[in-house]
């Protein structure tokens, strides 16, 4: 009896069963992934978790959006950002939203739409009833041309009763560099804040301004503390 024939023909189908599994295998497999999850794991934990569950999903959108950031994604991670800002009551989604904006803006350059349009969405967040989201905002807008009512957030939020949004305020405007010159009455003032680390920001930021005349505003995002508990 020839066995060739049957033998052959398993082997072709044990290959055409291969090619099939490795080229339409699960999409999560071949998706891009942050921490074990796809863009649309996060989305669901966004929308499906409880209110810590949501920050922490929050945070890893905004940071996939970063990562895989590239000219020909961008108008669809900047979207994802946008609906943070938009569509959750939760303080610490917009944080991590408008934080993701501001992050977005720093790594594209020029005119480029998606960069564009993260700029023009800044202004109404300076209006947020979060003063974690206010000052993010106004911090991420030290990049525009316009930063008139931004700087205006920071200033106002050295005078805040909460350390912490103070301790922000003052930071973010450590960043801005020679744009905060302005500021530095007010600057000079929180030198003698209750809290120690606006006192030494203020000072370290004052003292640079006196030094380096020159100074410019730090190109790079901020590095978050953390989202507002708020």
């Amino acid at each position: 009896m020839n066995l060739r024939g049957p033998f052959i023909a398993v082997a072709c189908l044990m290959l055409l069963a291969f090619q099939f599994l490795a080229t339409s295998g699960p999409a999560s497999a071949q998706e891009p992934q942050f921490l074990g999850r796809t863009r649309m794991q996060w989305i669901d934990a966004l929308e499906s978790g409880q209110r810590r569950q949501r920050g922490h999903a929050a945070w890893a959108i905004q940071e996939f959006a970063i990562q895989q950031l590239a000219s020909d994604n961008a108008l669809l991670w900047l979207n994802e950002l946008l609906l943070l800002t938009e569509s959750h009551s939760s303080p610490s989604a917009r944080y991590w939203g408008t934080f993701g904006l501001g992050r977005l803006i720093g790594k594209l350059e020029g005119n480029v739409p998606a960069r564009v349009k993260a700029l023009e969405s800044l202004p109404r967040l300076l209006q947020d009833t979060s003063p974690a989201v206010r000052i993010a905002a106004a911090d991420a807008l030290r990049q525009s041309t316009d930063r008139a009512a931004a700087l205006a957030v920071l200033v106002e939020s050295l005078s805040h009763p909460q350390d912490a949004v103070r301790i922000q305020a003052a930071a973010a405007l450590e960043r801005w560099g020679e744009a905060a010159r302005p500021a530095a009455a007010r600057l000079e003032q929180a030198t003698s804040d209750p809290s120690e680390y606006v006192k030494r920001i203020a000072t370290r930021t004052l003292a640079r301004l006196e030094t380096n005349p020159s100074i410019s505003p730090a190109s790079a995002p901020p590095r978050p503390a953390g989202p507002p508990s708020r």
